[in-house]
């Protein structure tokens, strides 16, 4: 999450027309992406699936098919690609897609599907909302207008990179 700190001025307050988004086939939810899925579609005119892990894709299809979605390559280039050449929010259970979306000064909502998300929302105003609630606050947070705040302690991740730095070194010299 380096820098995106520095990018939360840049970032959307108000939800495109295009959201791109995934689902966490490992964590096995089909109702809650099934329903996440629903509301993007109501809420959204395009929608663009990006199969981060090697069996979402099959999920996907298992639990909505794949009408009316366009599907991406399953690579971070094609993912980086439509980031980079496309005003799109980004929703989603695949954390590390959400930090990308940031990275890319995208409006973005993570789907927490186990405590890393939401331990990092806490520490940082990462935007989460668990998977229990996607009936309940997906829909207002998606139409409301918010900014997002990401606070990170810089000093803290510097010490522990010279940290690891130093360790490294020491390992190579032995």
């Amino acid at each position: 999450m380096w820098g995106v700190n520095n990018n939360s001025p840049f970032i959307p307050t108000k939800k495109c027309d295009k959201v791109i988004f995934t689902v966490t086939a490992v964590m096995h939810d089909p109702e809650a992406d099934k329903r996440m899925i629903n509301i993007l579609k109501e809420k959204y005119k395009t929608l663009y699936f990006w199969p981060q892990g090697d069996t979402d894709l099959e999920h996907l299809k298992n639990i909505c098919g794949t009408d009316n979605i366009v599907i991406l390559d399953r690579t971070l280039k094609a993912y980086t690609d439509l980031l980079e050449n496309e005003e799109v929010d980004y929703v989603g259970s695949r954390l590390h897609g959400g930090v990308h979306a940031l990275h890319h000064n995208k409006r973005t909502i993570i789907i927490a599907v186990d405590n890393r998300a939401t331990e990092m929302a806490r520490d940082t105003g990462l935007p989460v909302i668990k998977s229990s609630e996607i009936g309940s606050r997906l829909p207002e947070m998606i139409d409301s207008q918010w900014e997002t705040r990401i606070s990170l302690n810089e000093d803290a991740a510097v010490k522990w990179k010279k940290a690891l730095v130093k360790k490294l070194k020491q390992k190579a010299g032995n």
